[in-house]
Parts: C-alpha cells; structure tokens; sequence
C-alpha cells in the first residue's frame, strides 16, 4: 500500500534538482556532475541494501532520485549540444540527425527492462535476498561513471568531435558565426550595444566542453537591424527559427527572470510530456496496484504489478528508440498524452469492475477478455510506448526548433515537466489506490478515499 510513498522519495529530490538546474548547471563541469551522480549510486544502494528500517530506505530511494536527475539532465544536455554542433556544420540527411540523443534515450528505456530482469534472475531466479541483489548492483554505479569519462569523454576527443563540440562556427541555420560576420552585421545597426559571446579562442577547451559557458556579461538589451530594443529570449520565438543566431543571446548572459522566461516558453513542449507522466505514473501508482486475478489476493496483485510494469518497460525501451527513423509532428506529440490519460480511465474502469472470488467466473467473452491478462499486459506495453515517444520526440523537436545556443539549456530545463509530472501522479495515484481497495474492500492502502462506499 506504499507504493505511492516510495514513489515520492524517488520524485522529490529530483523535482529540487532539475528545477533549479537552469540557475547552476553551466556553472558545474560535467564531470563534476557526474561523479557526484555515482557517490549518490553508491550511497542509494548501500543504504537500501544494509538497513531494515523504513525511514532510511526511504533515504537512499531518495539519494537514487537525486543521483538519477543530475546524471539524466547532464546528459540530455551533453547530448543534444553534440548532435546540434555535429549536425548543423554537416548539413546531414534527416536520418543522420540526433545520433547522440537517440542512443542516450535509447539507453535509459533499456535501462528500465535491464533493472527488472537483474531483479528478476538474482532475487526471484536465483533467491537471493534483495539486499544482496543491491550489493552486487554496486558494479553499476563503477561502469556508469566508466561509460563517460573513459568512453564517451575520450571517444569525444579521439574523434575531433570534442573540438566540434565546442566550435561557434556554425549556426542552427547553417550561417558561419564567427566574430567577424558578427561584427559586420553589428555596423549596421543603429545602435552601438551590442551582445559579447563567448570567446572563440578561449582555450579552456576541457571547460567548455564540461558545461562551462564563460562569464561574458553584455546588456540586457540589444537592437535588431530595424534599431528596436529586444530584451533576452523575447526576440526569438521557439516556434521558428531565426534568420541567424547572431542575436541570440548565450545562456550565461541571462538573468534569472530571463531564464525563467525561456523555461516558460518551452510550454509547447514541456505540458505533453507533464501530461504522459502524470497519466503513466499514475496507472503505476494507482491502478496497477489494486488489479489481481483475483484482486483479492495479494500474490496475484503483487505478481501483474510486477509484469504490467515489466511490459511498461519494454514499451518505453522500443518508442524511445524510435527516434532514428523520424521526429514526430508536434500535433502528434500533444495526441499521444490525451491517449495515455484514457488509457488511465480504462485501468480504472477494469480495476473497479474485476472480481474479488477466488473462482473463475465469466459472464459473457467480452467480460473475460477486458480483465484478463491477455489485454492488460499489451496495454501495459502500449502504455509504454505512448510514454516513451512523448519522450524521445519531444527532445528530438527541441533540437530542431531551438536556436543552437539554447538547446543545451532548453533540454535539461525540459526534464523538469517529468518530475512534476510523477509528484502530481503520486498523489492522483494514492487516491486511486485506496478508493479501488475500498471498492473490493482490501486493506493496506496509504490513504482514505475521500468518497464513501455506496
């Protein structure tokens, strides 16, 4: 029944971090942050893993949370700041686009399935107890930390990508933005402030490419070619992008009313992928907890929680994965969600109707077909993919419609939506859960439903 409780610890400290995230983040090298994300690995596991009391495992559920926001935004960022560098100075082919955001989303799908066959093959296969399964986890956190500073961080610099990573030479429009074109653009103008980006010469390069953007502090204000005083994010709206990034400001220029501004502005992007994750984590909170065959057996229960999430799982790892063949309309993006929030009134319709014998018994096909696992688990799987293409597609139409400047920052600030997304579904999926245990009259449930059974 504390389903829910669990799954606030494992959403509050990463609703702190990647809601303050666009105030630090460039100021802390990405090795810095990552490494921190591995002690946090370290201490969620060990935790977990030696103590028998509810309040500090709750502690390390919440040191996981901490450690898999930083390390899920730093590298969302990383990400996308490749593919923009990488894609825009080749020109390439559409399918040549967001190699490193689709591995990387790839990756934390297959991350899903991969936590829940560990579980599967050392704690129920091989009975070995829970804490020993988390001990032996403790490898996770070494190749975790191993995958970026050996391969990724020296594959980035064996290639020449690293040095192209941190290149200002190319725009997102494909116009060269080197200091000299800025200038010249600049002579034009009426006005005699202009914007100061960051230095192309810097040779910090191990800075820069860890997440530092300079210290360049130019005015709030500038004038486009037409002499009108544009302040921040205003003269650059997402929806288009700009004839040349010239007069885009970087991120490190803005102020914080500035940057809260641009988080703003990402609405198109940031209410569906809040509205997939309310709907998705509330089936896992709510619903699928209370669903059994029968219901009123807590092995049966405890068992399609366990397989409904692992087909969840499969569902995200494919979808996420589909970012190689395309990027989703953005009208298609906002369908997606509205899909997943009936997905939400159909698990509730079957966990309120599902029968509490111990027998079979069926009154019509249909009947037998809605409650057995033979239709839930593919809409476990179905549910997953909704999730998971909201996901991927979302951040695959921030990397195209966001000025190149702006995208490292739009995407960690992006990531926010999903925590609150999972705190709202939390508490939604509480109530659910304690009203469908008082329908079928089941104890155990961490709240009382606020109705009463008729």
């Amino acid at each position: 029944g504390g389903v829910g409780l669990v799954f606030l610890a494992n959403i509050l400290p990463a609703l702190v971090v990647k809601t303050s995230a666009p105030y630090w983040f460039e100021k802390v090298a990405y090795q810095t942050r990552l490494t921190a994300a591995t002690i946090l690995m370290i201490l969620s596991f060990g935790i977990v893993a030696g103590s028998g009391h509810l309040e500090w495992q709750l502690f390390g559920v919440a040191c996981t949370s901490a450690q898999g926001s930083l390390g899920e935004a730093s590298l969302l960022a990383l990400a996308g700041k490749i593919d923009g560098e990488l894609c825009d100075l080749l020109a390439s082919s559409q399918k040549q686009k967001g190699p490193c955001l689709n591995g990387f989303s790839s990756g934390t799908g297959f991350a899903g399935v991969f936590g829940f066959f560990w579980v599967w093959i050392f704690n129920s296969q091989l009975q070995l107890s829970l804490s020993i399964t988390l001990w032996l986890a403790m490898i996770l956190a070494g190749g975790y930390l191993y995958s970026y500073t050996i391969i990724t961080h020296l594959s980035l610099e064996k290639e020449g990508i690293r040095q192209l990573a941190e290149s200002q030479q190319t725009t997102t429009s494909g116009y060269s933005d080197n200091n000299n074109e800025n200038e010249n653009e600049n002579d034009n103008n009426d006005d005699t402030n202009d914007i100061s980006y960051r230095d192309d010469d810097d040779d910090d390069d191990d800075d820069e490419l860890n997440g530092e953007y300079g210290t360049h502090e130019p005015p709030e204000t500038f004038h486009d070619e037409h002499g009108t005083a544009v302040v921040g994010m205003q003269h650059h709206s997402i929806n288009a992008k700009t004839e040349s990034e010239s007069f885009v400001p970087e991120i490190a220029s803005l102020s914080n009313q500035q940057r809260l501004q641009l988080v703003l502005s990402l609405w198109p992007y940031t209410i569906p992928l809040f509205t997939v994750y309310v709907s998705e984590y509330t089936l896992q909170s709510g619903t699928w907890t209370a669903i059994g065959f029968p219901v009123s057996n807590q092995e049966s229960r405890d068992t399609f929680y366990e397989y409904s999430n692992w087909m969840y799982q499969v569902g995200v790892f494919i979808s996420r994965s589909s970012g190689v063949w395309g990027v989703a309309p953005i009208t298609l993006l906002w369908i997606m969600p509205i899909l997943q929030c009936l997905n939400v009134i159909i698990y509730w319709s079957i966990g309120a109707s599902q029968t509490t014998d111990t027998t079979t018994t069926t009154t019509t096909i249909g009947q037998d077909l809605w409650h057995s696992p033979y239709f839930l688990y593919p809409t476990a799987l179905y549910s997953g993919l909704l999730g998971g293409a909201v996901y991927i597609h979302g951040y695959l139409r921030i990397c195209r419609d966001l000025p190149l400047k702006h995208r490292e920052f739009a995407l960690s600030a992006t990531s926010m939506a999903e925590c609150l997304g999972i705190v709202v579904a939390d508490l939604f999926g509480l109530l659910i859960q304690a009203c469908l245990y008082q329908i079928h009259n089941l104890e155990g449930a961490a709240l009382s439903c606020p109705t009463t059974k008729s």
